[in-house]
């Protein structure tokens, strides 16, 4: 069998995926006796070239962790596919059954081929101060440590991912999706270590693909938050579905259980992502632009591209857990991607130099190679996206304000900040 046959049976689960993904797939062989086997077979070889063979290209990269994250979706959807009313009763029981066997199987498939590939060195870098919210992480991470002892000798990975953001790496934006969830709907902790599980594959994809070089025991430390991550949210929702007595019979009664709801909306968010090579290829257009008009457009597809998939990512499981009706989630949700698209707009402006070295191009760093950092044209563009963004803020607060003051003003006051920060950065 070949790709081509593999890509099908991915669009037949999935739905329709975009050219990136058929790209990903290509030239793809595996040889399994039916479709779960051969998305387990993809996967894990998908798995062992990740950790072994990271591309030089950044669209390779790109390429290798799509196969790994659609081929383990695919898997899930395979096995769903499967699952008997026998099978999930003794699910609800917490009796071994045919769906627990096969993810514990993949589990420990990926823990040995981690295992199998460790770095010869590594060094635990120092912290000196743990953020409270990122022992949630240490939840899902001994969750899955019951499940394998191996998995004590991937520790690493978790302080890695932990240190990415004591050390100011990468923002902590699943804090403040809590913090501003909790403000309008009521204590979030029973489901904050999904939240944080989720940006800790958010985290690993973003710097396997777009950090230019890196030792291999940071290589290997991404990749392995992305799996503990993927494997880590199925279990801690599994393991909350079986305390669910209403999910337990909507089950039995054919209809959707929340973990089928929450693979849809991973499954959809993975997908929003795949078309980020596509805006950050466009964005150098920037350079030939014959408006600022142009130069705009390209600049906000960018940015909301980037920044949409990831927001959905984490907002759409808190929908899905808490049972929030679609307005008011949907509402919330709206005002958490503006957040999320001015730190990211944030972090693309302190990045330019790097970017420019990588030639991982957004618009800060374009326009600094088109117009000078410092000149009036470039602070007059990083501006414009600046207010853009706080305009679009101060109005969705007018129709927010009322039924969720705290929450609102929170995010209005973290969006002010990041807005300020922006304007001291471009020297305005």
């Amino acid at each position: 069998m070949h790709s081509d046959n593999f890509i099908a049976l991915l669009e037949k689960n999935l739905g329709k995926l975009p050219p990136t993904v058929h790209k990903a797939f290509k030239g793809v062989k595996y040889s399994g006796k039916n479709t779960l086997e051969s998305s387990k077979e993809v996967y894990l070889d998908s798995l062992l070239f990740s950790v072994k063979n990271r591309p030089k290209d950044k669209i390779r990269r790109y390429y290798a962790l799509a196969r790994l994250v659609f081929s383990y979706i695919n898997f899930l959807y395979e096995l769903m596919k499967r699952v008997n009313t026998r099978d999930k009763f003794k699910f609800f029981m917490g009796r071994e059954n045919y769906l627990t066997g096969n993810v514990n199987s993949l589990f420990f498939n990926s823990v040995e081929i981690l295992i199998d590939n460790l770095p010869s060195k590594y060094k635990m870098e120092e912290i000196t101060e743990d953020e409270e919210i990122l022992r949630y992480y240490d939840i899902v991470f001994l969750l899955l440590l019951s499940r394998h002892p191996g998995m004590k000798k991937l520790l690493f990975t978790k302080h890695h991912f932990k240190t990415k953001i004591l050390k100011g790496r990468h923002p902590l934006f699943s804090k403040d999706v809590i913090k501003a969830y909790e403000l309008a709907f009521g204590n979030l902790e029973s489901i904050s270590p999904i939240l944080i599980t989720l940006e800790s594959v958010i985290h690993g994809i973003d710097d396997y693909v777009d950090v230019q070089k890196q030792p291999y025991r940071k290589v290997f430390s991404d990749v392995a938050n992305i799996v503990i991550g993927l494997f880590g949210i199925l279990v801690y929702v599994s393991i909350r579905q079986q305390k669910d007595l209403f999910d337990n019979v909507s089950s039995l009664l054919k209809k959707k259980t929340k973990t089928e709801t929450i693979l849809k909306a991973l499954k959809e968010s993975l997908v929003d992502l795949t078309w980020t090579p596509f805006v950050e290829k466009n964005v150098i257009k920037i350079l030939d632009a014959r408006s600022k008009k142009e130069e705009y457009k390209l600049a906000i597809e960018n940015l909301e591209t980037r920044t949409k998939g990831t927001t959905r990512t984490l907002t759409e499981p808190i929908k899905i857990l808490l049972n929030i009706n679609f307005r008011d989630a949907g509402a919330i949700a709206g005002l958490v991607w503006i957040l999320r698209a001015k730190q990211m707009f944030h972090k693309d402006i302190l990045d330019i130099k790097t970017d420019l070295k990588n030639k991982d191009y957004k618009a800060p760093s374009v326009w600094a190679k088109r117009y000078k950092l410092r000149t009036r044209e470039f602070t007059e563009r990083l501006t414009y996206l600046n207010e853009l963004y706080y305009s679009k803020s101060l109005e969705m607060r007018k129709h927010l304000y009322k039924k969720y003051p705290k929450a609102t003003e929170f995010l209005i006051r973290e969006i002010t900040k990041t807005h300020n920060d922006i304007n001291r950065l471009a020297g305005i």
